[in-house]
């Protein structure tokens, strides 16, 4: 078995308080990674980019649970078009 730990208690730990980005790649484990950050995104409000397409139904959850979780803590949602954020009100694939 596999030890792991949530970025809360990670954050917790930590003597560097000021926390100002996330970067999240765990092929569809995103939202539970997110879920194990809330009081850090919370107190912090760190930027955090993650890929949000691809994986999630194989972890039984919708990319727009990711995008109503995030929007309950107050963040906003950009796509990133070529080099461009493009703010977004409500999460759906862009068309390629």
């Amino acid at each position: 078995s596999m030890e792991s730990t949530n970025l809360d208690d990670v954050y917790a730990s930590l003597n560097q308080k000021h926390i100002t980005l996330i970067k999240i790649d765990t092929e569809g484990a995103e939202l539970f990674v997110l879920q194990g950050a809330q009081k850090l995104l919370q107190e912090q409000k760190p930027f955090v980019i993650a890929e949000v397409f691809g994986h999630a139904e194989d972890f039984d959850y919708k990319s727009s649970d990711i995008y109503e979780f995030m929007q309950g803590l107050g963040y906003h949602y950009f796509y990133m078009i070529d080099d461009t954020a493009v703010s977004v009100s409500r999460l759906e694939k862009p068309a390629e």
